[in-house]
């Protein structure tokens, strides 16, 4: 049984193999040198002279170094130090269930305290609208928060 499938399979790809070698008449008849593609039209020529620099913005002229001219580079515009973003930020106040709370910034997560809370190692002591939030940081030392503007 075996020996008939693999002689089947052998006249089948026989056949196929000599189907795809026979002579193939293509689709459509070669053109004629007559009948090829039409020349592209020629470009137009730019003037022989430009009017403008294309390149050029404006009416500004190209500076042009003069050969014993030296060039001096000029000094590096140094930078204001800024100051590091503080740890503790007051954004503002919030009466909540009838108790004053602060709106602080704490290594950048925002929460709310009132007197006596604590957030991420700092607790806020005292709280008012008019002269800011009075906090305890994590190393013991007080910090005083001014009200923002």
């Amino acid at each position: 049984m075996k020996r008939a499938a693999l002689l089947l399979t052998a006249l089948v790809g026989a056949f196929a193999f000599a189907l795809s070698r026979g002579s193939h008449v293509p689709a459509s008849p070669p053109k004629a040198p007559s009948e090829a593609r039409p020349a592209p039209a020629p470009r137009p020529q730019p003037p022989a002279e430009l009017t403008r620099d294309p390149f050029e913005y404006g009416g500004s002229t190209v500076r042009t170094e003069q050969p014993g001219a030296a060039v001096v580079p000029s000094a590096p515009v140094e930078a204001a130090p800024s100051r590091p973003p503080a740890a503790v930020r007051l954004v503002g106040f919030v009466q909540q269930a009838g108790r004053l709370r602060a709106a602080l910034v704490i290594e950048g997560e925002t929460v709310l305290l009132a007197a006596g809370e604590a957030a991420s190692g700092y607790a806020l002591l005292a709280a008012d609208e008019q002269s800011g939030a009075r906090l305890r940081a994590p190393d013991g030392s007080e910090i005083v928060l001014e009200v923002p503007e």
